[in-house]
């Protein structure tokens, strides 16, 4: 009997345990099926938060038209093949006018594995994005611009019997090339328009501009240093030649001033900034009337100039920082249409290389680049920290001889990199509209702050 007694108790404290094992593992097994799922929603969560922030960062620095199709794409191929999948319920962009501030905000579902068990096949994942203009960076930019005759005239180009290549310069009443330029530099004062002051210094972004032909106009000829007037006077020029510009603009318009450097922080700066590119030329074709002479050598120089606080005088306006100040950054646009002719050329800042003199009708673009042991003007500037964008327009390099094979050469090379240097062809405001968004996105520092 006692015998009986101790084997039914035997049999159900077995029971028991078995029981409890059960219940052990499938406790076991759901805390770590839950762990699991938790640890794959906290990286894919991990995972979208980041391609949120990353593609809203990409589409601010791509000055895109529309950032949301930009974000969006981003975004999905970013998330292609990482980790689990998810699937963009909800996304949107906005940015302000000014396009100084960018929100986002995205939802999505990602779908479990365990938790399909328990009824849940899929958890949300959500984030939301700000990125704007870093306030502590700014930019000083000077766009060097021809505004020569050639700039209203279009060339028509021609294979001529012995095999040589012909160039015939047309006049072009509608001015394409220069509204172009014009149109070009619009976007550039776009850029810096709608600053909160509250938020950011109001000299966060400063513009200038240089038009020249093969003389320009200085603001303060008085205060223009001896280095730059001295090698003209010596080789015998006539010492107004930095003053008399009546063979620059013959019976056309005056040649426009030198535009110092412009603080744009408001619509009022954006404004003035806009009427002064409308000045670089008026209306009809009595630009066309100009000299063919340029001497981008000479524009370089004084856009280098510009951007020295040693030379504020010369120019007035908004006095730049100094080289060593790491959180400026100083950019050039060089502009031009053709082979550059001139007479004379000077060099970048003293002291760097011997001034040099040539009346000649050759072109320039030593000067530029440098040769015969010598830096060219690019290589100063760049040596100094100042990043170069050159845009030729309608230049072929079979242009007068090997002239536009000297200037495409000269001006990819005072180009900071193959990246900053831009050939658009004739006519192509799409591809001109692309270099400028591309010098845009340098334009612009910027931070995620949410």
């Amino acid at each position: 009997m006692l015998k009986q007694i101790l084997q039914r108790f035997r049999r159900a404290q077995e029971g028991s345990v078995l029981i409890l094992v059960v219940i052990s593992l499938t406790t076991l097994l759901t805390a770590s099926g839950i762990a699991y799922e938790m640890s794959k929603y906290t990286k894919t969560k991990a995972r979208f938060s980041n391609a949120l922030d990353q593609a809203l960062l990409a589409a601010a620095a791509s000055q895109s038209e529309s950032p949301e199709d930009y974000a969006l794409r981003y975004m999905k191929t970013n998330l292609t093949g990482v980790g689990s999948p998810v699937e963009i319920t909800q996304f949107t962009v906005t940015h302000n006018a000014a396009k100084t501030l960018w929100t986002a905000s995205a939802k999505g579902k990602m779908q479990t594995d365990f938790s399909t068990l328990l009824g849940i096949g899929e958890l949300d994942v959500e984030h939301n994005a700000k990125v704007e203009w870093d306030s502590k960076f700014k930019t000083e930019l000077v766009a060097m611009v021809d505004v020569s005759g050639t700039m209203c005239a279009n060339f028509s180009r021609s294979q001529v019997e012995n095999g040589s290549y012909s160039i015939d310069f047309v006049p072009d009443r509608d001015c394409t090339k220069l509204n172009m330029m014009k149109t070009a530099l619009y976007n550039i004062a776009e850029i810096g328009v709608g600053f909160n002051p509250n938020a950011m210094d109001a000299a966060s972004y400063k513009v200038g501009l240089v038009p020249f032909s093969f003389k320009l106009r200085l603001p303060n000829t008085a205060a223009a240093p001896s280095f730059l007037t001295q090698p003209e006077m010596d080789a015998g020029v006539d010492p107004t030649y930095y003053t008399a510009f009546e063979d620059a603009e013959l019976d056309g318009p005056p040649l426009p001033a030198v535009f110092p450097l412009t603080a744009v922080a408001n619509a009022a700066d954006k404004e003035a900034l806009l009427k002064r590119i409308d000045a670089l030329a008026t209306e009809g074709n009595n630009e066309f009337k100009r000299p063919f002479m340029k001497r981008s050598s000479l524009g370089a120089q004084v856009a280098g100039l510009m951007l020295d606080n040693r030379y504020h005088a010369m120019f007035g306006g908004e006095r730049p920082t100094d080289f060593t100040d790491v959180t400026t950054k100083k950019i050039v646009i060089m502009m031009t249409d053709s082979a550059n002719l001139g007479c004379c050329y000077t060099n970048w800042p003293e002291g760097n290389f011997r001034n040099h003199y040539i009346y000649s009708y050759a072109p320039d673009h030593e000067a530029l680049v440098g040769g015969n042991g010598k830096k060219g003007i690019c290589s100063e500037m760049k040596d100094a920290g100042i990043e170069i964008y050159t845009i030729l327009l309608d230049v072929d390099r079979r242009d007068m001889d090997a002239r536009g094979a000297e200037i495409v050469d000269a001006f990819k090379g005072c180009a900071s990199g193959e990246d900053h240097a831009f050939e658009i062809p004739a006519g192509d405001k799409d591809q001109l509209k692309e270099a400028y968004r591309t010098v845009g996105k340098a334009l612009v520092r910027l931070r995620l702050t949410e």
